[in-house]
């Protein structure tokens, strides 16, 4: 509490900025009972002081003049506050209560309250000095702007849409090791301890994703296969081929489209040539290739092949098969022949 003197008048006046949000957070407390918040928060405030008449407590009735300030002395008035008038305001031995109410510009900065007052009626304000600093009871409005809550009978939850300042996109993985991926057995394809081993001639290998529920569709997604040489004593380059679909689920038996569900593989890209070193008699040297979703705007959907196709659409089929195929096996340029060892595949993509 600090003493505020009006030179040039009989007035004399000592302000607590007693300045509370309680009873405003006891009602959020009470609505959070039921499911539905039954009153919003507004942004008027709680302002209690002392006013004194030469030293004595005054009473009778006051006219008073608010205004927001962003400096104790000096400074600007703060951008889209008005100047808040109470006019007859009762003061009883000194003492007075009233709301005020400057909107929702409270932000993360420091304030202070200019105070004029006059007997109710009067011709001017005298000035009350020095400013009141607005104690921090008032900036709990600014926490109410992460957004509107959902109240639970027991809880409260703000939807992720509404809440400002929270991280960028989250990007999110999932690893298919190569030892749990599909192929026909033979002496082409085996399983060794890092993987599933394919020889030049190998037929495909290949796995089954759900459609990632959390997938930002207005984002692509990202698939990488990591594989392994295990010797490569002479330079060379590989090109993997990746084989893409996706099927619906329970089609009904009358469906015009196909009538049956069926797993298939109709998109095909080549990753593109990766040129590699002699591994100067190291063994299963790690590399890895990688393909990026496309969107066709003329179809409405993300596809993996090298041309746009209406036989796959990624963004609404729940389910989405890959698989993958030796450059030498297709023919695509890939030099290496020795053996190539599938260790993992990733498929990343930024959630909702």
């Amino acid at each position: 509490m600090s003493r505020l003197r009006i030179p040039g008048s009989v007035f004399a006046a000592v302000v607590a900025c007693v300045v509370t949000l309680a009873s405003v957070l006891l009602l959020q407390r009470a609505t959070a009972q039921g499911p539905e918040v039954q009153a919003a928060l507004g942004t008027a405030f709680t302002y209690q002081g002392q006013l004194q008449n030469n030293g004595a407590p005054a009473n009778g009735n006051f006219d008073f003049q608010f205004i927001l300030y962003d400096a104790a002395v000096g400074g600007s008035q703060v951008p889209s506050s008005p100047i808040v008038t109470k006019n007859a305001v009762p003061v009883a031995n000194g003492l007075f209560t009233t709301q005020l109410d400057f909107g929702n510009v409270f932000g993360n900065s420091q304030l202070f309250l200019d105070i004029g007052v006059r007997p109710a009626g009067g011709s001017s304000y005298t000035p009350l000095t020095p400013r009141q600093e607005l104690t921090p009871a008032p900036f709990a409005r600014y926490a109410l702007n992460a957004g509107s809550a959902v109240v639970a009978q027991s809880a409260q939850s703000v939807a992720w849409s509404n809440v400002t300042g929270k991280p960028g996109p989250v990007t999110r993985q999932i690893i298919v090791p190569g030892g749990a991926m599909s192929f026909s057995p033979s002496a082409q394809i085996t399983q060794s301890p890092w993987g599933t081993r394919l020889t030049a001639s190998a037929p495909e290998v290949s796995f089954v994703l759900p459609r990632p529920s959390d997938w930002d569709q207005t984002q692509p997604f990202t698939l990488t296969l990591y594989f392994a040489l295990p010797t490569a004593p002479t330079a060379g380059t590989i090109n993997w081929r990746l084989n893409a679909g996706s099927s619906n689920l329970n089609l009904p038996p009358e469906d015009a489209g196909t009538g049956w569900d069926s797993l298939d593989f109709s998109q095909s890209r080549d990753a593109g040539s990766l040129n590699f070193a002699s591994s100067g008699g190291r063994s299963n040297v790690v590399k890895s290739q990688a393909w990026v979703a496309q969107f066709s705007s003329t179809f409405n959907t993300w596809y993996m092949s090298t041309a746009v196709t209406t036989n796959n659409d990624f963004s609404n089929d729940p389910i989405w098969q890959f698989s993958f195929q030796r450059g030498a096996a297709v023919s695509n340029g890939e030099s290496y022949t020795g053996d190539l060892v599938i260790v993992a595949a990733e498929l990343s993509y930024v959630s909702k």
